[in-house]
């Protein structure tokens, strides 16, 4: 049976503006944060994806951050 869907080839795309020199320092601060022994992998993990989905929306990803227990 075919498929419905067509075959559609991906395309590049070319960032504009200032969003390359905006990728390279959010890749350099993740990077500094990953090198530092003290960044807590958790909170990291969960952080980054939001950071993907939400750009520049950091009111909201800081109201869906999960408090640290105490110990």
């Amino acid at each position: 049976m075919m498929s419905e869907y067509r075959f559609l080839p991906l395309r590049s795309v070319r960032p504009g503006g200032n969003t390359v020199d905006r990728y390279d320092l959010w890749l350099a601060r993740l990077a500094e944060e990953l090198a530092d022994p003290g960044t807590n992998r958790d909170e990291f993990c969960h952080r980054v994806p939001r950071e993907i989905y939400f750009p520049g929306d950091r009111l909201r990803a800081a109201s869906r951050t999960r408090p640290t227990p105490s110990p």
